[in-house]
């Protein structure tokens, strides 16, 4: 199993995560449709052997919602994914079909069984998900049958694309968590809110895998062993400077085999390319990277055309 497929179901996996999810994102009700308490853990491997031949599907998340009784009220699932996925929907399809057949296997005189419900997490923050979100997306009915045809939807949260709004009705860690990814997709490095996280550990480890830089990895040992709170405000002020940082080093060090004047000239010309070329690969866009470096417009089209090549 990938680390990043290990990192999200962790996160995800603590009840609080979960049912804020469900509660702000999906039912979006005044009143919270899921207790955190009254989750637990259901199966998430489905294997079958028909025919003598092994059928395995396993799902990302899946939990019980039981009442004060214990009785299952429903199935609860999340499916995450950091870059697009064009089968998606039939994946989601096929495991809520599974659970069903489980469920209907394990109910005794055609009893009435749980509903279940799954949504995706998207936690892309370059490109919006542009893929089927229903089966009639990717079917084409006759005209003549198009009311008797059954459609199939998936929710699909875009977690760097909610807005402000959207994001208020969070809490805890998965409004910390949104908050990153949107301020990452805008290129938004500065002015973070002091929030506290919660699982400190699973948020780096997952913001490492959403975003490719190993200065999480490097930072973790530093915030998990403090035996404090830590604020997002915090955390993202020594990612700011550990960029800046960075990028005059490189400068620097590529100068001075240049002889002084011309060195200190060049390097710090390479620092400002450093910084830019950083805050690119964060999003941020050309008019505000050229305020920050003191670059022009066209010297920056010209370090991206070449980051592309």
């Amino acid at each position: 199993m990938h680390d990043k497929d290990m990192r999200e179901k962790h996160f995800f996996n603590y009840n609080d995560v979960f049912a804020t999810f469900w509660n702000a994102l999906i039912f979006k009700s005044s009143t919270p449709a899921i207790d955190p308490d009254y989750l637990e853990d259901a199966p998430t491997e489905y294997v079958d052997i028909p025919k003598r031949t092994p059928f395995n599907r396993m799902r990302d998340i899946m939990k019980y919602y039981r009442n004060d009784a214990g009785l299952n009220l429903a199935l609860v699932g999340i499916e995450n994914q950091t870059v697009e996925d064009p089968t998606m929907l039939g994946r989601v399809i096929c495991y809520d079909g599974l659970a069903y057949q489980r469920l209907l296997a394990q109910t005794k005189n055609r009893g009435k069984i749980a509903p279940v419900f799954t949504a995706v997490v998207y936690f892309g923050y370059t490109k919006r998900w542009s893929g089927p979100r229903r089966l009639r997306d990717i079917v084409d009915v006759p005209t003549a049958w198009k009311k008797f045809f059954n459609d199939y939807s998936v929710p699909i949260i875009e977690l760097a694309w909610l807005k402000p709004r959207e994001i208020e009705y969070l809490s805890g860690d998965m409004k910390s968590l949104a908050i990153c990814l949107r301020k990452f997709r805008l290129g938004e490095l500065d002015d973070w809110p002091d929030d506290e996280f919660t699982h400190i550990v699973e948020v780096i480890d997952l913001l490492k895998e959403i975003t490719g830089n190993s200065w999480f990895d490097d930072t973790k040992c530093e915030f998990a062993t403090s035996g404090r709170s830590v604020k997002m405000c915090e955390m993202f002020d020594k990612y700011n400077a550990n960029l800046i940082s960075k990028g005059k080093k490189e400068g620097k060090i590529e100068g001075i085999s240049i002889g002084k004047k011309e060195g200190i000239s060049i390097g710090e010309n390479l620092e400002k390319e450093s910084i830019a070329k950083k805050l690119m690969a964060m999003g941020m866009s050309m008019d505000d990277i050229a305020k920050a470096t003191g670059l022009s417009l066209d010297k920056l089209r010209q370090l991206h055309d070449a980051e592309g090549a």
